[in-house]
């Protein structure tokens, strides 16, 4: 069994593999779009295409199946948002179907939560998972945590914003540090805006890297830049003020809205690394704030267990999962079954899962979970504005 996370720009897959999307001028909020419905509009010289978002999932995710190592015949499980209705479930389905891809989908809250608890963590009765994701931010309610983990139907909850924005608000605080130094950056000019777009990349990696150390260096690659920047966090805290500060309001309306007791807040998704989200979330909401281990694979890792769990339960009473079907071999057309298997381990060393308390906000609280994420050599104080080195 494998289990598939597919996000705004990459799949990532419970085997700890992520692979970029292979169908062009997918939407960025392409998640949003199947939510409401809301078809993708192409422009090119023969006028525009409508193409539904559903049918756009469809092809991603049997982009994301077929990249599978040759040989690789196990059944697949991928996460969907929490926040999808029965309705936009039902028309993702008939795509899917009729791209002759047979999957399970599974609530991508659900997989978090049953993930966390299947690694020997305690969980509250009920809690709210938050997904910080590239393109959004979400958050659903999750009751029988301890037992059997069901996402609670509730109001939409969803910010459509996260780390891309926060990358492109990196490389414009980034430029704005090469012309006060003097290099010559014509902002409008094609070449600028071309070499942008890989520029965000390495926008993207600072912000990673930042997130378990105090300081980081960049050369920015753009055309007329010579100098040589140093970021420090609490530039990237500042950056990143107004999108946390929208990500809190929206847990606390979902939290509220809810209007039953929440034990704590789970945070999945690439940018619940960062110190600032779960240290704010914690201060703003007054909840224990829970940090999940290798938060950016758990849903997929949780989306093939609670597959795999439901295979193992109905093949006991004989009778076929109702999450499970079965997909055609590419190399002969015959259908084919994939036995239960082990979760594999990390390749990497795996991230500790961390309980923050409630209303914990320190000077010295993010360098030591940063240090508790990743081991830093050396720990330098962020202090200060904007700071540059030649």
């Amino acid at each position: 069994m494998i289990g598939i996370d597919v996000g705004a720009t990459e799949a990532t897959h419970s085997d700890y593999s992520t692979l970029a999307h292979g169908v062009p001028d997918a939407p960025p909020d392409l998640l949003v779009r199947v939510a409401n419905d809301r078809p993708a509009i192409r422009l090119d010289t023969n006028g525009c295409e409508l193409r539904p978002a559903p049918e756009i999932f469809a092809d991603l995710v049997a982009h994301a199946v077929r990249q599978r190592p040759i040989g690789d015949v196990a059944p697949t499980a991928v996460a969907v948002p929490a926040w999808w209705t029965p309705r936009v479930l039902d028309q993702v389905r008939a795509a899917l179907a009729a791209r002759d891809v047979r999957v399970a989908l599974v609530n991508d809250a659900e997989a978090a939560v049953a993930e966390h608890r299947a690694m020997g963590h305690d969980v509250p009765e009920t809690v709210a998972v938050l997904s910080v994701r590239a393109e959004y931010s979400s958050v659903a309610i999750v009751e029988h945590c301890p037992e059997q983990p069901v996402a609670r139907a509730t109001p939409v909850y969803v910010h459509d914003e996260g780390g891309t924005r926060l990358d492109v608000a990196i490389l414009r605080h980034l430029v704005a540090g090469l012309v006060d130094l003097g290099d010559e950056i014509e902002v409008g000019s094609p070449d600028t805006i071309g070499a942008a777009r890989v520029a965000l990349h390495r926008c993207r990696e600072l912000r990673e890297a930042l997130s378990t150390s105090a300081v980081e260096s960049a050369h920015i690659d753009l055309p007329g830049a010579v100098h040589r920047l140093r970021l420090v966090r609490s530039e990237l805290d500042e950056l990143a003020d107004p999108w946390i500060r929208a990500v809190i309001q929206m847990t606390d309306s979902a939290i509220t809205q809810y209007a039953g007791p929440v034990g704590a807040v789970m945070i999945v998704g690439g940018l619940a690394a960062m110190p600032m989200v779960s240290q704010r979330l914690s201060a703003g909401l007054g909840l224990e704030v829970i940090v999940t281990e290798e938060p950016e694979f758990i849903v997929a890792r949780g989306a093939r267990r609670i597959a795999e769990n439901n295979i193992t339960a109905r093949g006991s009473e004989g009778r076929r999962s109702s999450l499970w079907t079965r997909r055609r071999s590419r190399a002969t057309g015959k259908r084919r079954r994939g036995a239960p298997t082990a979760i594999e381990a990390s390749p990497v060393a795996s991230r500790r899962a961390l309980r923050i308390p409630p209303g914990s906000l320190d000077e010295s609280a993010p360098e030591q979970l940063a240090g508790q994420f990743v081991p830093v050599e050396a720990s330098v104080q962020a202090t200060g504005d904007r700071q540059f080195t030649s």
